[in-house]
């Protein structure tokens, strides 16, 4: 089976440095969305698609995100305390300096994603996929729960 790249929408929803709290967009296809500033804190995005979402600098904390795909988004310094991210899909995504502090990535596929400075204190990756991380250089991975010593050392 070859896997086709993905072609990015041409009209991609624009909400940047907006404030969303507590709206729910589950199911809701937000693929290369400009979400990039803004907060949705407390939402749900469950089963979303946000591949290649701009996230930057968002705040999600708290936000339900199970089962969203996630696939090349990035989500570079995003603040995500206490997010719940279970069975997400993260590959290839930009989480540099993200701030997931508590984040129940249980079952989360993290193939290719670029961990680098994240604060990853106490979350939970259990089952996550995270043998192929591009990086976790300089993440906090203080009390996690779900890593081998060996993956703590990626």
């Amino acid at each position: 089976m070859v896997d086709t790249p993905r072609t990015p929408k041409t009209n991609p929803a624009k909400m940047a440095d907006s404030d969303l709290a507590h709206i729910n967009f589950t199911g809701t296809d937000l693929d290369d969305a400009d979400l990039s500033n803004s907060t949705l804190e407390e939402g749900t995005s469950r089963g979303a698609m946000m591949r290649g979402a701009d996230l930057h600098d968002a705040n999600l904390t708290r936000h339900d995100m199970e089962g969203a795909s996630l696939a090349g988004a990035s989500l570079e310094r995003a603040t995500m305390p206490n997010a719940r991210l279970v069975g997400v899909d993260l590959t290839g995504a930009n989480l540099h300096g993200a701030d997931l502090r508590g984040a129940d990535l249980r079952d989360a596929d993290l193939t290719g994603a670029d961990l680098r400075d994240a604060n990853l204190e106490g979350a939970d990756l259990t089952g996550a996929k995270i043998a192929a991380v591009a990086t976790m250089a300089g993440a906090n991975l203080t009390g996690v729960v779900g890593l081998t010593d060996e993956q703590r050392s990626t």
